[in-house]
């Protein structure tokens, strides 16, 4: 029997709920159930950033857009790795969102003395936008993980990998209503560390939940 013998034939034996919610339909609303959860608690729990009210800023943009990238791509990942004759490469999102992260801090850096560096990196609240980024994020990691479940991913732990990617990027985009600090070196360094934890978990996760 071919792969694609065996593939065609694991499809049909898959019960009718499966197929009647394919993981494209079901990832989506995962995500969209999860999102909204940390949206919600960001929304009715947290105080509202006080840079909101001057607009958009540059750090906002930049982090943003940096995180959106990083969403989409790891988005498809997700979903092309939830079936087993798929290959997915998660290293061009990442590169892409570092990117447009790295161009913002450089300009950022730019406008800034050099005696302001440290304080920038550091900010008053590094520990608790790196703990609030991974713990709300949570919601979004285990719908994409269940989403994914749903399929028959041949790679769990690199499925794990893009679901937790996926889940610190949009929680790294949602947490801007809250983030007190206007600094995108800070951001590049304690969101982003949150998003490396994430995708860390999602490593362990996958291969413990995603296996079949």
């Amino acid at each position: 029997m071919s792969s694609e013998e065996l593939i065609t034939r694991l499809v049909a034996e898959l019960p009718a709920s499966r197929r009647q919610w394919p993981v494209s339909r079901l990832l989506g609303a995962a995500i969209a159930l999860g999102s909204a959860v940390t949206f919600s608690v960001i929304w009715f729990m947290f105080t509202r950033s006080p840079h909101l009210a001057h607009g958009v800023s540059t750090t906002i943009a930049f982090t943003v857009v940096a995180a959106l990238t990083l969403a989409a791509g790891t988005y498809r990942a997700s979903l092309t790795l939830s079936r087993p004759e798929a290959e997915a490469n998660i290293t061009w999102p990442v590169l892409l969102a570092g990117l447009i992260l790295i161009t913002g801090v450089a300009l950022e850096l730019g406008s800034t003395p050099p005696h302001f560096w440290v304080s920038r990196l550091i900010g008053t609240h590094a520990l608790g936008c790196f703990i609030s980024v991974t713990l709300l994020a949570l919601p979004i990691l285990f719908a994409a993980l269940f989403a994914i479940r749903h399929g028959a991913a041949a790679r769990p732990t690199q499925a794990g990998v893009a679901a937790g990617l996926l889940a610190g990027s949009i929680t790294g985009a949602l947490y801007e209503i809250h983030c007190p600090e206007n600094s995108l070196l800070f951001v590049a360094v304690w969101h982003v560390a949150a998003i490396v934890v994430l995708a860390g978990l999602g490593s362990y996760l996958g291969r413990r939940l995603l296996y079949w």
